[in-house]
């Protein structure tokens, strides 16, 4: 696998109260750095999220989890009050140039399954960012979210490629 030349730095945030979004953004933090061509990737906890450095990023991908009944985790609040304010009177060309993807991480036993997941993937979509690959949930009911984890990113990879290749 080999990334094109006009691959950008890929930045994968999460938020996560017990890790397992964490986990996720560094699996796929260590894949990006194994295939060629992919000169630039970093992982970023959500608790060190600043606006103004956030829309700079080319290519973003979220890892994020739902805390109870729909709520940020304890690392996810400034950024989803960031996104929530940003909603309101929506920019649709404030993020114009980025790509992104979100992997929700939630429990259907809760009634605000995948709350966070869906926030930020609508959110960055109405802000002008381009989504690039599906979007996914992840279910803790039944501890199926690493499986739903790994259908998701089954085709990661060669479609996230395959955009580059021809864009």
């Amino acid at each position: 696998m080999q990334a094109p030349s006009n691959f950008p730095e890929i930045v994968f945030y999460f938020g996560s109260q017990t890790g397992t979004a964490e986990k996720f953004a560094n699996l796929l933090d260590s894949e990006a750095q194994k295939i060629k061509g992919i000169e630039n990737s970093r992982v970023i906890d959500f608790e060190e999220f600043k606006p103004e450095v956030f829309k700079t990023h080319p290519l973003v991908v979220i890892m994020v989890a739902t805390h109870y009944e729909g709520d940020p985790c304890d690392n996810t609040k400034k950024a989803f009050k960031w996104l929530r304010d940003m909603k309101k009177n929506p920019d649709n060309t404030f993020l114009k140039g980025m790509k992104f993807t979100v992997f929700g991480l939630g429990d259907t036993s809760y009634e605000m399954f995948n709350t966070m997941g869906k926030f930020f993937n609508s959110g960055l979509e109405e802000l002008g960012a381009e989504r690039v690959y599906k979007y996914g949930e992840g279910n803790a009911e039944g501890n199926k979210t690493e499986d739903d984890f790994n259908e998701w990113r089954k085709d990661f990879w060669k479609e996230l490629l395959d955009y580059y290749t021809r864009n």
